[in-house]
């Protein structure tokens, strides 16, 4: 190497892990750091004389090119930064982010860049905007149609219940309420969504948890009168929370039943409260979950909203109880059946 390359890098070298490169106004290797071979699997000696841009992915080495350009244009020793997709030596794409100077340096007679891997970060973005990207349009749908024919239902309801008898009357008010919180949860869904686009944050409030477990009980032992449902007494116990999470353990004990081939499903529900976490489980003696599913059994909805039969409600659960700062998980019940655990910070 050019001792006089060698001297005034040899300082960044030693303190930084990034990549190092230094090229000739053409955008010609002059000079790669040993940090290449563990970022991109490259012998940095072989990268001397290539032409740095032959590596990166079309669609985005024109634009990485165009910013090389303008930063040996500036004479101002501004900073231009770039992300590109380069190819590894294995074959792959990893995303990169390169920090070019300006300021040539006369005893090299070169730029020097400085660069690291982000694939990880690209790809968590990505996610993001993914499952927001589905959010929104879950919370189009929920918002018009789910919203729309639920009050037309609450208003046929309502007249019906002026023909009924008394008994009938009380079946079919517990039946508007129903549909009345549907209509308070898609208002619940479009705020939490727009928390969620505009911050990334979630505003939760105190939940009593005992309510909002009871409801969600009541509703599940009307829809399923084959079913048992056994949950302990919670208490006075609050964990933070949304108006959602009804939907969270709506879903759950749902899901209990739906796809249980027992002839008499039994569905338990669990609280342990601790000082910092409640942990509520929901199990069932259904035929659970495949070892190969665990792991994707929330992210079924990201594919689509015609993701099969468990993908959307599980999809909600996860993404609900993450807004809310909690984790979710499966696991296999004893003897059989699978057991969701909902884990949520106390209040």
């Amino acid at each position: 190497m050019n001792p006089v390359l060698e001297d005034e890098l040899k300082v960044v070298l030693r303190h930084s892990r990034d990549v190092i490169t230094v090229l000739d106004g053409e955008g010609t290797v002059r000079y790669a750091s040993p940090a290449i071979e563990d970022a991109l699997g490259y012998d940095p000696e072989e990268r001397v004389g290539r032409d740095v841009f032959r590596d990166l992915h079309p669609e985005d080495r024109e634009r990485a090119r165009e910013t090389f350009r303008r930063a040996i244009a500036d004479d101002s020793g501004t900073e231009y930064r770039v992300e590109y997709r380069i190819r590894h030596a294995d074959g792959s794409w990893r995303w990169f982010e390169t920090v070019a100077s300006s300021d040539r340096l006369e005893s090299i007679g070169g730029y020097l860049l400085t660069s690291r891997d982000v694939t990880d970060r690209v790809e968590r973005e990505r996610e993001l905007e993914s499952k927001n990207e589905q959010l929104t349009v879950l919370n189009r749908i929920v918002r018009h149609d789910i919203r729309n024919d639920m009050s037309v239902v609450s208003g046929w309801l309502e007249l019906l219940e002026a023909e009924l008898g008394p008994d009938q009357r009380e079946v079919v008010e517990r039946t508007v309420r129903v549909a009345d919180h549907v209509v308070d949860l898609t208002d619940a869904l479009r705020d939490v969504i727009t928390v969620i686009e505009e911050s990334g944050e979630l505003d939760r409030r105190p939940t009593p948890l005992g309510d909002v477990l009871d409801a969600e009980l009541e509703k599940a032992r009307l829809a399923f009168e084959t079913a048992r449902f056994d949950a302990p007494d919670v208490g006075d116990v609050s964990v933070e929370g949304t108006p959602l999470l009804s939907s969270v353990f709506g879903n759950l004990l749902r899901n209990a039943v739906q796809h249980n081939d027992s002839e008499t499903p039994v569905v338990t529900v669990g609280v342990d409260a601790g000082d910092d976490w409640v942990v509520v489980t929901v199990a069932d003696d259904g035929p659970g979950v495949p070892d190969a599913q665990k792991s994707r059994v929330f992210e079924q909805g990201t594919t689509g909203l015609e993701s099969g039969s468990t993908g959307l409600g599980l999809y909600l659960v996860e993404t609900i109880v993450t807004a809310c700062g909690g984790e979710v998980s499966v696991r296999d019940n004893d003897p059989r059946g699978a057991v969701f655990e909902v884990r949520l910070r106390r209040a």
